[in-house]
């Protein structure tokens, strides 16, 4: 049904590559298929996304999404003017991999390493980018720690009992800093474990933020993984609901794990260990003994 009435690009192309849109190449591509100005344009749009007039927040889209008015009616002229949970660690996330391959990589010659073009920066550059995104974290944790201290319960969940639960189960929050008052699937708990390994990763390229302001939050997080990491939560698209679903898991189990090596107090480490072990007890045997081989 779905290929007669939804006239689409991609299921154009069905006929021709099977039931998948993805047309395989016959090989790798020996340059980016992307010029270096074009890369440019997209970190800048990518960028302009994140710390949104200064708050922190991340924006999923600042401007109209005409697919929606196209497939689904949806008039609403900023219909992802929100800073979800799941969106704004994964981003941000990405700005500090950025860092990291820029810093990593610009020594190398770029025929050793054309994958990773898009990621170099010049010498003059480094140090602008590393800035800029500290920048962006420093918002961000200050964000994170607003959003914990709320005192004013917004009451989108019966299970709920005080706004500093919600900074946890909340998916999706207006730029005043409050949850999204209407209807959505409730609770969403791969936030805390995405945040904690977003915080954590921040707190490795810079490391005088450590102490201050980046590992009091990630613990936060981590302490509530380890109190909830089997409470019911919506699925990735929202639909469903189930207290085991993968994508909670593995990122639950590795913000856990993460925990274990990060933390330096032993009691502490012992907690996220055997944490990320009771979560991890009805996965295959060979896994769990990977997992307490490099965790021990």
């Amino acid at each position: 049904m779905l290929r007669r009435w939804v006239w689409s690009p991609c299921l154009l192309l069905l006929g021709a590559a099977g039931d998948s849109c993805f047309v395989h190449l016959k090989k790798p591509l020996e340059a980016p298929p992307f010029s270096a100005a074009e890369e440019a344009e997209l970190w800048r749009l990518f960028e302009a996304n994140v710390n949104v007039n200064g708050l922190g927040a991340v924006i999923a889209s600042p401007g109209a999404c005409p697919a929606q008015v196209d497939c689904c009616g949806i008039m609403d002229p900023m219909p992802y003017g929100f800073h979800w949970t799941r969106d704004a660690s994964l981003s941000l996330l990405t700005l500090l991999e950025r860092v990291e391959r820029s810093t990593r990589h610009n020594d190398e010659p770029v025929s050793m390493a054309p994958s990773l073009r898009g990621w170099r920066t010049s010498d003059s550059t480094l140090p602008k980018l590393r800035s800029d995104v500290e920048k962006t974290i420093v918002a961000y944790a200050a964000w994170v720690a607003r959003m914990h201290g709320r005192t004013r319960l917004a009451g989108n969940l019966e299970s709920v009992q005080s706004a500093a639960e919600e900074a946890f189960v909340e998916p999706k929050w207006s730029f005043d800093g409050e949850p999204y008052r209407g209807g959505w699937c409730r609770p969403q708990t791969d936030g805390p474990a995405l945040r904690a390994r977003l915080l954590m990763r921040a707190a490795e390229i810079f490391p005088h933020l450590v102490n201050e302001t980046l590992w009091p939050l990630a613990q936060k997080d981590l302490d509530w993984l380890v109190e909830h990491h089997s409470m019911e939560s919506c699925d990735l698209w929202e639909e469903t609901r189930d207290s085991d679903f993968l994508w909670n898991r593995v990122v639950q189990l590795a913000a856990l794990v993460e925990g274990h090596h990060f933390a330096t107090d032993p009691v502490l480490k012992r907690r996220y260990l055997d944490a990320a072990q009771q979560k991890g007890k009805l996965w295959p045997t060979t896994w769990r003994t990977t997992v307490q081989g490099k965790s021990s």
